[in-house]
């Protein structure tokens, strides 16, 4: 399963903090949008642990799954490899 990650976090630090987590998790696709791949255990971790760097009177955290057939019909003008079978250009 994958899990498309977009945040909006107004102070500096912390959005820099969650870009760091982040890029170890998965890929980045644009400045505050993320891929992960996981099973739920790692989303609901990687959405705890984001959760409490955010202020939720002025930050927002959106987290989806995405199945491996949408993340097929994805379009994106960028190269990335997910894994060895899904390539999206």
């Amino acid at each position: 399963m994958y899990y498309l990650i977009c945040y909006d976090v107004s102070e500096n630090k912390m959005r820099t903090q969650i870009m760091k987590l982040l890029k170890n998790e998965g890929f980045h696709l644009q400045k505050s949008v993320f891929i992960v791949q996981g099973n739920a255990q790692k989303a609901q971790r990687i959405y705890d642990s984001i959760y409490q760097l955010i202020s939720v009177k002025t930050d927002a955290l959106f987290m989806t799954p995405l199945c491996q057939h949408c993340v097929k019909k994805m379009f994106i003008s960028s190269q990335f490899k997910f894994n060895d079978d899904v390539w999206i250009i």
